[in-house]
């Protein structure tokens, strides 16, 4: 699905509407430091990630509209203390959820 038109502020409803009930999705979008970067991800849900493991630290406090806070699903499996990302909504290239992929 074609989404580049979509504002950041649709960009970021889309992707929390698609998000919900813990939905895993392949997000591929470009950061600063490392070029093109692609993970599975998971919406950050406190209560249901942490399950009460202390050695999990929850993110910063996201105030930017443009970034989204997420659980990157490979620190999580390695038991990572810090195992979410921030994604910068304006870099998102593409993201894969349920069998739907939406091209930004």
């Amino acid at each position: 699905m074609n989404c580049r038109n979509l504002s950041i502020a649709q960009r970021r409803a889309l992707l929390l509407q698609e998000f919900k009930s813990g939905k895993i999705a392949n997000v591929s979008w470009t950061t600063a430091k490392s070029g093109p970067t692609q993970r599975n991800i998971k919406l950050w849900i406190e209560a249901a990630l942490a399950s009460g493991d202390k050695r999990i630290v929850n993110p910063p406090a996201n105030k930017r509209e443009d970034h989204l806070n997420v659980v990157d699903l490979s620190k999580y499996q390695e038991g990572h203390p810090y195992p979410w990302c921030t994604i910068d909504l304006n870099t998102v290239k593409l993201v894969k959820v349920n069998g739907v992929s939406y091209e930004f």
